[in-house]
């Protein structure tokens, strides 16, 4: 409808922003629903969706922007198909099957992916809230799968076929299909690159931080130098500061949260997080070896679209970390345990770069030029995760000094992810001038 509405030039420059403005919102109902705090609800929703999820259109994928929105969508309608009785119930369930349904038509496979969060997330707060009444389970479940499955299956499942079975299917040898399907996986040993800000290096061929990993390695680079030695176009980033608070959410359920509705809640998001995180790793680690044996997703490619259900997911727990570290006192001695710990890390990763500069380059010869470029990309991430832990424990010290004063130190600490999106996004965003373009050449002529 925007699309036909607007002129193309202005859908193009409003679409991304507006998808992610609501689906932070949508997350902030979530959370609030969820009894967290005002502050932590927003600094979750900021992660969710303004860090890792804001340089997908930077590589073309709006779809998924889309896929996110109505996943979110339907965590808020199925709180409040929980939470209801009666008629009630049963009209939050059927927009809830039909948040379910668009998800499924934004984008197939992500919208796949984000349903393998959706349904036990269900499961479990029926389970949590209804435990054995089989009515409850039926006047949710019922309504979402006859809704959604009447919404999506038929377009849904042609746009399948047409866009991913086919594609997979030109694979004709299963070891070709595993390395097709496959190509795209999370190196588990760039964890870093979740933490520090382009640690890693930006995207392939940047030269103010080349991407320097090997997500995106074409099958027998090494031996012949044939296909992509690596091929990435976005950024996939959380953060050192909602890593924290997540940790702190997890500890805080064993303990001042523990036997709590709460407690259950982020043990949920906590192993949805593991999942998510080792399915993205594709061919890195076994299990997805199982995971394609399941009917449809055997076809889709790119394990990395895990990462954007992870990033919601850190949102989610970050949430719940922040209330915990500023509404308990033990919560704020484990945020300093943890901020020690992986501000120690990052801080003994600046000093071993910093201090073995010609050594680290000299490692990194092979990429000729780039290599001191590379240095200092992992050198200036390592330092800007220190000092994210630095302004955390500073904003955490001047909590405990005041004390009623808690929703502004919340506010203050809401600026952290906001300023990391600014500096994430901007190497990968820039304003042009298209004037040029809207004189016309031969070409667009």
């Amino acid at each position: 409808l925007l699309y036909s509405l607007l002129p193309v030039g202005v859908f193009n420059d409003v679409i991304a922003p507006l998808l992610l403005v609501c689906s932070s919102l949508l997350l902030l109902c979530y959370l609030r629903i969820m009894g967290r705090s005002w502050s932590a609800s927003a600094f979750g929703s900021i992660v969710g969706f303004w860090l890792g999820s804001s340089t997908l259109s930077a590589a073309g994928h709006y779809g998924k922007l889309g896929a996110a929105l109505y996943f979110v969508a339907s965590l808020v309608l199925i709180e409040q198909t929980i939470r209801s009785q009666g008629i009630r119930r049963i009209c939050w369930a059927v927009l809830s099957g039909a948040a379910v349904g668009f998800m499924l038509l934004s984008q197939q496979d992500i919208g796949m992916f984000f349903g393998l969060v959706l349904a036990p997330y269900a499961v479990f707060r029926l389970v949590q809230t209804a435990g054995r009444r089989p009515l409850a389970w039926i006047s949710l479940l019922g309504p979402v799968a006859v809704v959604g499955i009447i919404l999506s299956m038929g377009t849904a499942l042609t746009a399948y076929e047409k866009n991913i079975s086919k594609a997979s299917a030109v694979q004709q040898e299963s070891e070709d299909k595993w390395d097709f399907i496959t190509q795209w996986s999370f190196p588990p040993q760039e964890f870093a690159e979740l933490l520090a800000p382009g640690f890693m290096g930006w995207k392939t061929g940047d030269p103010s931080g080349p991407y320097w990993g090997v997500n995106g390695q074409s099958k027998g680079w090494q031996e012949t130098g044939q296909g992509f030695r690596n091929f990435r176009l976005d950024s996939v980033y959380f953060g050192v500061v909602p890593f924290l608070f997540a940790l702190a959410a997890i500890w805080g359920a064993f303990t001042h949260w523990r036997g709590s509705s709460t407690a259950g809640v982020v043990f949920f998001w906590a192993v949805m997080a593991l999942v998510c995180f080792v399915l993205a790793c594709g061919k890195f680690t076994p299990v997805y070896k199982l995971f394609v044996q399941l009917p449809l997703y055997g076809d889709i490619r790119v394990p990395t679209k895990f990462l954007h259900n992870l990033v919601v997911i850190m949102g989610i727990l970050s949430a719940h970390g922040l209330d915990a570290v500023l509404g308990h006192e033990k919560g704020r001695r484990q945020g300093y345990i943890l901020a020690a710990v992986l501000g120690g890390g990052f801080l003994a990763s600046a000093l071993v770069l910093g201090l073995g500069r010609a050594v680290w380059e000299q490692k990194f010869s092979e990429w000729g030029e780039m290599a001191p470029v590379i240095v200092q990309r992992m050198l200036s991430g390592s330092w800007y995760a220190v000092i994210s832990v630095g302004l955390l424990v500073v904003l955490l010290k001047t909590m405990s000094k005041l004390t009623s004063k808690t929703a502004l130190v919340g506010f203050f600490l809401c600026l952290l992810p906001v300023f990391d999106s600014l500096y994430v996004t901007k190497n990968y965003f820039a304003a042009e001038n298209v004037a040029a373009l809207k004189k016309g050449n031969a070409v667009i002529n």
